[in-house]
Order: C-alpha cells, then structure tokens, then sequence
C-alpha cells in the first residue's frame, strides 16, 4: 500500500529563510588520484539542505509524474521557471521540486543550481502561500 502524501507542509519550510537568500554553494576541489583519475568536484551541503531533501521525503511529497507535470518547462529559463511557479498549484510545485532533488542523484549540483538561482526559494514561498 503506498503511503499518503502528508498535508503538513511545516517541516518542508523550516528554512524558508535560508533558501530565500539564494546563498552560493561551496564546491569541492577536483582531485587527481594516485592511478592519474580524477575525482570530479561536488557541492558541499549544508544541514539545510539536508533537512530539506529529509522532509520532502518523510513528507511523501515526491511526484510520481514529475517528468510529464513539468515536460513543457525550460529549466534553463529563470523567468520561463518563475512564471510556472507563480501560478503552479501544490501538486506542480512537488513535481518541481521532485525534479531537482531526483536530479541530484544524476547530476552533482542541480540542487545547488536551483538554491542559487533563487528557485527553490521561490518554490518554497509559493508552497507557504498556498498552504
């Protein structure tokens, strides 16, 4: 039986505040290996971050249908993302916010991307505004 999505969104926006200063990443260095490969740098998380991913998955709150809610969006567009956010519902929202922590486990820094551009702020925000 899969589990209800939680409609207590409280935990998910403890740190509102943090994620709306759209604060710079600190990224690890690239690293030569003693065998001549290189270990590719990654963002350094704080415990916001953390937290986040954390409540967003206590919270059930990750979209099944992420891909076909947010297929028409052009992440790469900062004003394209901010018009889909003022006016997406809860369940859009979730879905894009599905889309960068997935993302994470695929490409190092999405998250990192989104906290700095001010989107999962804007997300958040949103999410307070509706709820």
């Amino acid at each position: 039986m899969e589990q209800q999505r939680s409609s207590d969104f409280s935990n998910l926006l403890l740190d509102l505040a943090y994620f709306r200063e759209s604060p710079r990443i600190k990224w690890t260095d690239v690293k030569k290996n003693s065998n001549g490969s290189f270990q590719l740098s990654y963002p350094i998380y704080g415990e916001e971050v953390y937290r986040l991913m954390d409540s967003f998955a206590a919270g059930n709150f990750a979209c099944r249908d992420y891909l076909r809610r947010t297929e028409s969006l052009n992440s790469d567009s900062k004003e394209e993302t901010a018009a889909f956010i003022a006016t997406a519902n809860i369940d859009d929202l979730l879905a894009l916010l599905t889309l960068y922590i997935r993302g994470e486990r695929f490409c190092d820094g999405m998250i990192a991307g989104a906290i700095e551009s001010g989107t999962i702020g804007a997300i958040l925000l949103r999410i307070r505004e509706l709820t």
